[in-house]
């Protein structure tokens, strides 16, 4: 099951803390290729009435939003997960970097010449700030954050000041990176957050030393959710003081923020960093935190990071074991070794463990002849029949892919049936299309929007086979919303492959009457890019004017894209005009605008734009511009989508190509995983040669190989049992009630706060602290001395006497002689029992302690230090002892106190 699915699936529920580290985990998964999803999540959860998860969300979300319009406009690489790339050798990155370097001058003027068209536009919207509300608002301050001008940045300061500090303001004034808001932000969250923790996350927005100081001054004075924020900002320094401020962060002992600090430390990926992450594995009491150690490992490219990880799959639970295979693929160890060692869970009772062990250790053969696989597949669990699904999108074959037909089109599970088509699209273009544009006449609207995201994800020569068969589709389609999606899909995928017929589409799309369908034409001419038919323009521009308003929007955000430098001006007079119904669709057009100033700039995606704003360099308003309006050390602040190195597992197709079909050219697929700065590519993209893991021999009930005298399922078979399944109410059991057994993503009982940590914090803690010290104290001082009443007292009594024997009487009751009866209540007690006065009936039994008779059970206490017998003596010997020198007091080991 993909990461972003399980985050979604186990948040409802949770505890605040729990719903805080979920949300952070969302924010890297961005480039995911369906990962509209999260953007509806993250946006619904900005209104939650938490403020701690209030807080996270909009964080979340204004750093999920680069990577997300990014992705949406096919501008960058998609994410490259794990098994996808296992065993496959990669290109070296650096060369991706040295050719964007060598264009940077470029680009730079370009985009200040895109910020002189946007003008206009970040204007309306610094007018309509005072006017709207609520999430709207919001997203227009947000919005704001990405036009580098110099009023842009006045307007922020000027709201950025105690005692309002919204998050919001914070957010988009780090994102302008100038000198003036980083000294704005650092004073502003010495000022107000201790009342308000979540301005914390925004000292890693502006990394400096004032703000690494201010957060390790902070460390003792806050709580734990405001630890959890500094711990996240970890992420946005480099120093080397990192290492410092995570031990100080972990020193109290509290889960969430060590989990959020190891977190930091993976996106960091620092191999001077694994020490620390170790030393935590290494000490944890709680799996969870193990867990998130070993993750962590993961991210961090180095010799002893394969080692840690080796050492985690040896010892660890089965929990342990399973991230740790996911992080050694990662780390590139050696597919041959990796898969000795995965066998063994194979057999494992938990479920991502024996996952992974199948993705790890088996080929596509052997895996559709393996009991691992086959249960999963026959399982009335639908997590069970899910994770079968999901394998299946990489253990490829035309066996595999009639199994996710059946799966796709039968199961009664929706998640399992959606979790099908997700792996179709892993399947070459050719032999997964008619499954997934089948799938959009379901009558399930989840199943079909599941289904047009995923076939858009295909590059180069099968983006063009992907036109095609949309073409096709669309000349069959009846139902507006299948229409709308076909057409959506069309400018997506032809705007990464110019496929010349889906223009000609298109543009006969324009005269839909359906609302909805022109919509999902307009989008789709948006998503191309391009437009070189003056006709289309002039449709467009029709549409423009006179159309529903949020058709008005997006058409105007189409033609820019094709040149129009006149659309941010009309977009503007939207967002002026004060009309909810106008203002809220032009201002998503104005978010994007806004974060893909950096990508017109460039000019490969949008080149009609890029042509029409090099027109602009060198002119006297562009000089006078540049002078007065931006900020020439931060102007172009480009931010690139930061996705973290998660084993998100949804990643482009290098396939193990099935027999019905051909291999795509090398050139359409992507070389190099997506990299968000300089310092990301300077780790190794492969551990030191001659790595090899140490393997683990398969059990007794295990086999390396397929099982002759297993053929496996067969697809009729599955399809009888999804039809019996089917009719069965109720039978099957829900997925989100299976994922919180085995999902390694959160966990209960986790410690929430260190109480000294906290304590120290508050008001009276310093004083609450030292109070039982005090008390202490005053009771030594006022306790009788030896030479007191008290041992003359106890002389009178004869104490003395009694104390010169104790050693005698302790000699004799460990050789088992008979002890002196003693007279007293206790005595007469146990003679109206029938017990033999002065020890018990089973007082041999006592010493040697149950159990003591197996030699096996005794072993192995003594083996922890003690034995059942021992510290059933220890139970009376401590007394015995606090009678030595004391007198007064019998010396019977079975004197009550």
């Amino acid at each position: 099951m993909r990461r972003q699915d399980e985050l979604i699936c186990i948040y409802g529920g949770q505890s605040n803390l729990a719903r805080k580290f979920l949300l952070s985990q969302m924010e890297g998964l961005a480039l995911a290729f369906d990962s509209e999803e999260l953007l509806e999540f993250l946006q619904s959860e900005t209104g939650d009435p938490d403020p701690v998860v209030r807080g996270q969300a909009l964080f979340s979300l204004a750093h999920f939003l680069t990577g997300y319009v990014q992705k949406r406009y096919a501008l960058s690489e998609q994410s490259v997960g794990v098994w996808s790339t296992f065993g496959k050798d990669k290109t070296d990155v650096k060369a991706v970097l040295e050719r964007g370097l060598d264009r940077s001058a470029r680009i730079r003027e370009v985009g200040q010449a895109a910020l002189l068209a946007t003008k206009p536009l970040a204007e309306s919207l610094i007018a309509s700030l005072d006017t709207i509300k609520g999430w709207t608002r919001t997203r227009a301050v947000l919005a704001l954050g990405n036009f580098g001008l110099r009023r842009s940045e006045e307007w922020l300061s000027s709201a950025f000041r105690p005692p309002e500090l919204p998050l919001e303001v914070g957010l988009a004034l780090a994102d302008l990176r100038g000198v003036e808001a980083e000294s704005r932000i650092v004073s502003a969250v010495r000022e107000s957050a201790q009342a308000n923790p979540e301005l914390f996350l925004l000292l890693g927005a502006v990394p400096g030393p004032a703000s690494f100081s201010l957060l390790m001054d902070s460390i003792e004075r806050t709580d734990v959710v405001g630890r959890m924020n500094l711990a996240r900002a970890l992420a946005g320094f480099s120093s080397s003081d990192v290492s410092d401020a995570f031990v100080r962060l972990c020193r109290g002992g509290e889960g969430w923020v060590v989990v959020v600090a190891l977190n930091s430390l993976e996106t960091l990926g620092k191999v001077d960093l694994l020490p620390r992450i170790a030393q935590v594995y290494r000490s944890a009491h709680h799996d969870f935190v193990r867990i998130q150690a070993v993750k962590s490992a993961g991210g961090i490219f180095s010799r002893d990071s394969i080692g840690f990880c080796v050492e985690a799959l040896r010892s660890g639970s089965d929990a342990v074991r399973a991230v740790a295979l996911e992080s050694l693929v990662r780390l590139r160890a050696d597919p041959k070794s990796l898969s000795e060692v995965a066998t063994p869970l194979l057999t494992s009772p938990h479920l991502k463990a024996k996952v992974n062990a199948v993705l790890a250790a088996l080929s596509p053969e052997e895996a559709l002849v393996s009991p691992a696989l086959n249960g999963l597949l026959m399982s009335t669990d639908n997590l069970s029949r899910l994770e079968a699904a999901y394998c299946l999108g990489y253990l490829q074959s035309k066996r595999a892919l009639e199994f996710l037909g059946a799966l796709a089109n039968q199961d009664p599970a929706l998640s399992v049936r959606q979790q099908a088509a997700k792996s179709l699209s892993k399947y070459p273009a050719r032999d997964s299309l008619p499954v997934l544009i089948a799938l959009l006449s379901s009558q399930e609207p989840r199943l079909a929007l599941t289904a047009a995201r995923v076939m858009t994800r295909y590059d180069g020569e099968e983006a063009a086979q992907t036109c095609e068969q949309i073409s096709m589709a669309l000349a069959q389609a009846r139902r507006p919303f299948e229409r709308a999606l076909l057409y959506r899909a069309l400018g997506l995928v032809c705007g990464k492959s110019q496929y010349p017929h889906a223009r000609t589409v298109l543009a006969a799309g324009l005269d839909e009457k359906e609302p909805r369908v022109l919509a999902g034409v307009v989008e789709g001419w948006n998503l191309m890019g391009t437009a070189a038919e003056p006709s289309v323009v002039d449709r467009l521009g029709a549409i423009a004017t006179g159309g529903e308003p949020r058709l008005s929007a997006r058409a105007l955000l189409a033609l820019w894209h094709f040149g129009d430098l006149s659309a941010p001006e009309r977009l503007g007079q939207l967002l002026a005009s004060g009309d909810e119904k106008q203002v809220a669709p032009a201002l998503e057009c104005t978010m994007e605008i806004g974060l893909l100033l950096v990508s017109v700039a460039e000019g490969d995606r949008f080149p009609d734009l890029a042509a029409k704003l090099s027109g602009l360099i060198g002119s006297p308003g562009y000089e006078a511009f540049v002078g007065s309006e931006v900020d020439l050390g931060n102007s172009l602040s480009l931010k690139k989508a930061n996705p973290r190195p998660d084993v998100d597992f949804d990643v482009r197709r290098q396939p193990r190509k099935p027999t019905t079909t051909a291999r795509p050219k090398a050139s359409s697929l992507p070389s190099v995983p997506s990299v968000s700065s300089v310092s990301s590519v300077s780790r190794p993209e492969r551990p030191p040669s001659g790595v090899r893991l140490a393997a683990r021999p398969p059990g007794p009930a295990q086999s390396a190989g397929p099982d002759s005298t297993n053929p496996g399922v067969g697809v009729n078979q599955l399809k009888t049992f999804l039809e019996k399944l089917g009719g069965e109410n109720g039978a099957t059991e829900g997925v989100k009630e299976a994922l919180s057994r085995v999902t390694y993503l959160i966990a209960d009982g986790l410690a929430q706060g260190a109480g000294l940590a906290t304590l120290w914090a508050s008001p009276y803690g310093k004083a609450l602290i030292f109070s039982p010290v005090v008390v202490l104290l005053l009771v030594m001082l006022l306790r009788p001395s030896a030479s007191g009443p008290g041992k003359a007292r106890r002389a009178r009594q004869g104490g003395e006497a009694r104390s010169d024997a104790l050693p005698v009487l302790r000699a004799q009751g460990r050789r088992g002689v008979r002890v002196p009866e003693r007279r007293g209540p206790g005595a007469a007690h146990r003679r109206r029992q029938g017990v033999e006065p002065g020890r018990g009936p089973d007082h041999r039994k006592r010493r040697q302690g149950p159990g003591s008779d197996d030699p096996v059970r005794s072993r192995h206490l003594r083996g922890q230090g003690r034995s059942v017998g021992a510290q059933t003596w220890r139970q009376h010997q401590p007394r015995m002892t606090t009678l030595r020198g004391r007198a007064g007091r019998p010396a019977d080991p079975h004197r009550r106190r």
